[in-house]
């Protein structure tokens, strides 16, 4: 829960070295425009949960909506 509930971050810049984010990350960053790189394989339940995602690369797509619990990410 490296960034829960902080509802003034806008934006994060992910190195292509990440490949995983961790449960609740930055659930109800409801500001957070979230553009997760293609280097990501795997997230946690809920890690994006509250966010506005931008988007996701196809090849983490899968992993990316198994993570997601109901109604709680809004596409944009």
């Amino acid at each position: 829960m490296a960034f829960a509930e902080c509802s003034s971050l806008e934006q994060v810049d992910f190195p292509d070295s990440v490949t995983h984010i961790e449960d609740c990350a930055f659930v109800g960053c409801s500001s957070l425009y979230a553009k997760p790189p293609a280097s990501v394989q795997s997230y946690g339940p809920g890690a994006f949960n509250g966010c506005r995602v931008v988007s996701v690369p196809i090849e983490g797509l899968a992993a990316f909506e198994a993570s997601i619990s109901g109604p709680h990410v809004i596409w944009l």
